[in-house]
Order: structure tokens, then C-alpha cells, then sequence
């Protein structure tokens, strides 16, 4: 009686006797596939973009809002930080530098609320880590964002720290509408036509894509949340 094991140990004597191509150039290429297109492009203008982001968000358990030319999205970034750190005894966001924040003054908001901004800087510190760990709230702009997943880009130098966006459990994101692309592959395109891909990938220390908050169903299946990172996203989109 032919077992399951014989079966297999058939199949594999059979496929090792008759190899298939090891090479490029061995390969058939009369009828190569065509390529696919992009299954997360949309179109529209900025504003559908952010919309369709913000949607996207809001399904991977993200949440946002979008502002207009006129709007000030530093008030309502100020308030959404003092309600986040309303039962908080530490009253201390971190966040990218200043000039990273693309010319949003949160800081100045804040102060009102007697919340500070720390800006971390180096991480071999021990006394800034144990600072740092206490803080539960990270603000941080983006490199990109993609309105067919909700997803942003983030790259890391000096001044953007990657620890305010993986260590707090609130991460308040600052997206203008003008780094809301398409998809990624409309992204990559707009890096080459400007000739930034290399200062992009190369010269960061890392490059991230995050879509909503952290999530994790590694142990028995159940989804949990703020796992890996943040347990609650959210983007304050805005003209600019």
C-alpha cells in the first residue's frame, strides 16, 4: 500500500530528475506577463486624496480630521494632546524637532496648557530613556502618506526621532495634503522626477510604514492593539 510519505518522496525524485531553468537566460520571455497595475491607485485632488486617506485610516482603526487653508490645526493638535494627557502625571509629549513639524507651532498651543515638548536626542543616554519611557505621547509629521491604505512614511535623521512614533501610546501625526500620494508607486515616481530618491533612502537611518495603530494576533489568534507600538493613531490632515 503506497503511503503518504512514499507519495512525496516520489514527487520529489520526479521534480529532481527533471530540473526547470536555473538561469534568466534560460527562461521562455516570448510571452512575458504584463505588468499589473496599482490595485490602491486612486485619483482626484487634494482633497479627495485626504478624504480617501482618512478613510482608509479609520478602517485599519486609525482616526483623523482634515483642515483647510484658513483652519489652525496647531490649536486642535494642543487640544487633542491635553485630552490625551488629561489623567497624565507627566505632562510632556515628545516630539520631532521644530523645523520638522513643517512650520505647525504645537508648542506654543500647548504651553497654554502647561504641556511641554521634549525632543529627543540621544537614546545611549540612560537618563533620557527612563525620561523618555514615562512619556506617553509622540507628535511627528510624515516623509509621505498613501490615500489607497491609510498609510504613512516615515524617515529618520537627526530631529526626527523614530522613538516618538514606536514608544508612546498616543501618536498624533501632522499630514500636509501636499505629501499625500496616490500610492506608494506614485510616491517612488514623484522621488524620481525630483531627483530625491537617494536623499530619501539612502541618507535616513530608516524608513517606516505605518498603517494604524499597532496590532498584533500572535498569541492564540487575538487581535490586540498597542502591542509593538501606539495604540491609537491619529492625523490631523491640513493644507499646506
Amino acid at each position: 500500500m503506497t503511503t503518504s510519505r512514499d507519495h512525496i518522496l516520489s514527487r520529489l525524485r520526479t521534480g529532481l530528475h527533471t530540473p526547470g531553468p536555473l538561469f534568466r537566460d534560460q527562461i521562455d520571455h516570448t510571452d512575458p506577463p504584463a505588468s499589473p497595475s496599482p490595485v490602491t491607485g486612486i485619483g482626484g485632488t487634494d482633497h479627495d486624496l485626504s478624504e480617501e486617506f482618512l478613510t482608509q485610516l479609520r478602517k485599519a482603526g486609525g482616526d483623523g480630521v482634515i483642515f483647510g487653508k484658513n483652519d489652525d490645526p496647531a490649536n486642535h493638535a494642543a487640544d487633542i494632546i491635553a485630552q490625551w494627557l488629561q489623567d497624565q502625571k507627566e505632562r510632556t509629549a515628545m516630539s520631532w524637532d521644530r523645523n520638522a513639524l513643517y512650520g505647525i507651532d504645537i508648542e506654543t498651543a500647548l504651553h497654554s496648557k502647561n504641556i511641554e515638548l521634549a525632543f529627543p536626542k540621544d537614546l545611549h543616554d540612560s537618563e533620557e530613556r527612563q525620561f523618555l519611557e514615562k512619556l506617553t505621547v509622540g507628535v511627528t509629521g510624515v516623509t509621505a502618506a498613501f490615500a489607497g491604505t491609510g498609510t504613512v512614511a516615515l524617515t529618520f535623521e537627526p530631529g526626527r526621532s523614530r522613538s516618538a512614533s514606536l514608544l508612546p501610546l498616543y501618536h498624533l501625526i501632522l499630514v500636509p495634503t501636499s505629501r499625500i500620494f496616490s500610492n506608494a508607486e506614485s510616491w517612488i515616481a514623484e522621488l524620481n522626477r525630483t531627483d530625491s530618491l537617494k536623499n530619501t533612502f539612502v541618507d535616513s537611518s530608516q524608513v517606516i510604514f505605518i498603517t494604524g495603530p499597532s496590532k498584533s494576533a500572535d498569541i492564540e489568534l487575538n487581535l490586540t492593539t498597542g502591542v509593538h507600538g501606539p495604540k491609537i493613531v491619529y492625523s490631523i490632515v491640513y493644507e499646506g
